[in-house]
């Protein structure tokens, strides 16, 4: 990454912290330096080959014994504390991510019963569509035959007024 600077120019203690770093996992990892001369940071993403301001692990490592102070057990004693405290951090971000995960699930279950209760309801309310149109055309034909049944006693009414009018007709004509 940044290739500016040569092994001479890196703090001791970013040497210890790259020498314990590189001794204490064989995993590969990404770790930051604060390059005090330049105020840049420094970047590696593997054990044995960082991509820093040195031009090889190997040269960093022939550096670091010969500039190791007392400093080197307290940046060791700092590293794992912090790798403790980052720990500890991970774990606690797991627990979260699993009761996430058990919430996730939660609300899909409740989302599927929703769903299911939202398709009876559909289904119900058709039903329901359904037989409100069909008392819609009872009434409809229930009216018609009011209207009809109406019509008829008019009728009657009116050929039974004609038939009381006839009758006295007939009657003042016999007497």
């Amino acid at each position: 990454m940044f290739s500016h600077l040569d092994e001479n120019q890196l703090t001791l203690d970013a040497a210890a912290a790259l020498d314990f770093r590189a001794r204490s996992s064989n995993k590969a990892f990404l770790f930051c330096i604060f390059c005090c001369v330049h105020g840049c940071f420094i970047t590696s993403t593997k054990v044995m080959r960082p991509s820093l301001c040195l031009r090889s692990s190997l040269e960093m490592r022939s550096l670091a014994p010969v500039e190791r102070n007392n400093g080197d057990s307290e940046m060791a004693e700092k590293l794992k504390g912090e790798r403790s405290t980052l720990s500890s951090a991970n774990a606690f971000l797991k627990a979260q991510k699993a009761l996430l995960a058990a919430e996730n699930n939660f609300l899909k279950s409740e989302a599927l019963k929703i769903k299911a209760v939202n398709k009876e309801l559909k289904t119900v309310n058709d039903a329901l569509k359904e037989k409100n149109s069909k008392l819609s055309m009872n009434n409809t034909e229930l009216a018609n035959a009011f209207v009809n049944l109406a019509n008829k006693i008019t009728k009657i009414s009116r050929s039974s007024e004609w038939a009381h009018e006839s009758s006295k007709w007939a009657q003042g004509k016999l007497k």
